[in-house]
């Protein structure tokens, strides 16, 4: 398996050595999608997704090495606080830039409402980091299956039944059913393996 994949605390503690370039490269490349995923979910517009996301970056670059033990064991919340406060504060400052640009047009409709609604951020968090997961898994276990077993678990979570699967994929519907439950089975544990690894 890739070293991408180390487990969490072990990465953690090694990112804590602010000169640790590679560490911190597997660090990125295991949560930045995450991180990308909320703050698009929330609606912010994609040119301004990149320069949040780099904010909450310098902050943990800055922020890991002081980290203790406890504050590693929560990681995933810190994260998910993290990138709640940087989307906050990404709309306050959007906010003012509007208010000031209401007051010199003295046009109340160029203005953003004072109190912008955000979703609730946690709520889009956990059912981003509960599909990121499940793609990450689904990753990590296609190279273990035949071309047609992938296929044919990906369209049975489209929602085609057995025998559409059967025709497009041309083989036997119980074909169908054996390969969809040994992909969902083997989904299932790599998801958990990741869970203990990464939360």
């Amino acid at each position: 398996m890739s070293d991408i994949y180390k487990t969490r605390l072990t990465l953690l503690k090694k990112i804590q050595d602010k000169d640790d370039q590679h560490a911190w490269q597997e660090f990125i490349d295991i949560y930045k999608k995450y991180i990308y995923a909320i703050i698009r979910e929330v609606g912010i517009p994609v040119h301004d997704v990149e320069d949040i996301l780099q904010r909450i970056m310098l902050s943990l670059w800055k922020r890991l090495p002081e980290m203790d033990a406890e504050e590693i064991r929560r990681f995933r919340s810190y994260l998910g606080k993290m990138t709640q406060n940087a989307i906050y504060e990404y709309m306050r400052q959007k906010g003012q830039r509007a208010q000031r640009l209401e007051k010199a047009s003295n046009d109340p409709e160029l203005g953003y409402s004072k109190s912008t609604d955000l979703p609730e951020i946690n709520e889009i968090a956990q059912r981003e980091w509960e599909q990121y997961l499940t793609n990450m898994a689904l990753d990590n276990i296609s190279q273990q299956f035949s071309g047609n077993a992938i296929e044919a678990f990906k369209l049975s979570m489209q929602g085609l039944d057995l025998d559409k699967i059967a025709e497009k994929l041309d083989v036997k519907a119980h074909s169908v059913y054996r390969l969809r439950s040994r992909v969902k089975e083997r989904l299932i544990q790599e998801v958990k393996r990741l869970r203990s690894e990464l939360e």
